[in-house]
């Protein structure tokens, strides 16, 4: 089993869990280091034969900037795999990893890059009922909390089971077909 820290605090209250956390139950995995943030970045990139792109006015390396971003923000390693993907999907001539693609896709930052991407799925789904459900469903599924010091929001996910929604539907046999006929694929479910 693992445990996000963000999290750890909540782990007090399942006692099963507190009973495999003792003896050697528990290894704590400290958040990388800066040279291992960017051997995350430049090793499997090296050994695909990929390269970073330097630019000419700061002579500082894609991958570089990757890594800037993640060891001031450490939170963001899990998007980091995120970004690198799309700059992969983007990669030029001879196997560069470019800033035009970082600039262009990413909006010149990880965070932004996910959410990019979210909001043009949003924006790809074909009737508006859709866009409302998906929004529908991700406030059953998310909540954003406050941290003591009130300067930035922790995600919390619930799980949910066959969530309630009321939906302003006015195409009905659309909706019928396209979410409620479990051989298709639902609009709300691709890949974000």
């Amino acid at each position: 089993m693992t445990l996000r820290t963000d999290l750890y605090q909540r782990l007090q209250e399942l006692p099963a869990l507190i009973d495999l956390k003792g003896g050697d139950g528990q290894y704590d995995l400290l958040l990388p280091i800066s040279a291992e943030i960017a051997q995350m970045i430049r090793q499997p990139a090296l050994a695909a034969g990929l390269t970073f792109e330097i630019d000419a006015e700061s002579r500082q390396s894609l991958d570089e900037v990757l890594a800037d971003e993640v060891k001031a923000e450490p939170r963001l390693l899990p998007l980091l795999e995120f970004a690198l993907d799309e700059l992969y999907m983007q990669r030029g001539k001879q196997g560069v990893l470019t800033f035009a693609a970082f600039n262009q896709h990413l909006d010149g930052s990880i965070v932004r890059a996910l959410a990019r991407r979210a909001d043009a799925t949003l924006a790809s789904l074909p009737y508006e009922w859709e866009r409302e459900a998906f929004g529908s469903v991700m406030r059953r599924l998310a909540t954003a909390v406050e941290t003591e010091s009130g300067e930035s929001a922790t995600c919390w996910r619930r799980k949910a089971s066959g969530i309630k929604l009321w939906l302003p539907i006015s195409e009905p046999e659309i909706f019928r077909e396209r979410c409620c006929n479990e051989t298709r694929p639902t609009a709300i479910g691709k890949r974000i």
